[in-house]
């Protein structure tokens, strides 16, 4: 990742299924890989196109509380919502992912 990056690679082009590097990366929960996209200027708020997530919310949907909170320093707004209007902490609390919850609430997140 670090190679391509450095010789130009795209860090927010999408695979023909719609993820973005950066969504993959917060997948597999690679956050060295997650940190060196968001060097490079990868879209955190990007709506993926076939699900309307950002990668904030699949950070939250896979229960990372270490990727969350990677996001979250990265200046990842804690309140940003997917297409269906739904926060990441609306998500992490309808999964019943307490701690991803306890991280975005400590990163600031509204409680509506």
């Amino acid at each position: 990742t670090k190679l391509l990056l450095r010789h130009g690679a795209n860090p927010n082009v999408l695979t023909g299924a719609g993820q973005s590097p950066l969504s993959l990366a917060v997948k597999l929960q690679n956050a060295e890989v997650v940190t060196e996209l968001l060097r490079h200027s990868a879209n955190a708020v990007l709506q993926l196109p076939l699900d309307g997530q950002t990668v904030l919310h699949q950070a939250v949907c896979a229960n990372s509380e270490g990727i969350v909170r990677l996001l979250l320093r990265r200046g990842v707004n804690a309140d940003v919502r997917n297409r269906q209007g739904r926060t990441p902490l609306d998500v992490a609390v309808l999964l019943g992912h307490e701690g991803a919850a306890e991280v975005l609430l400590e990163g600031g997140a509204k409680v509506d």
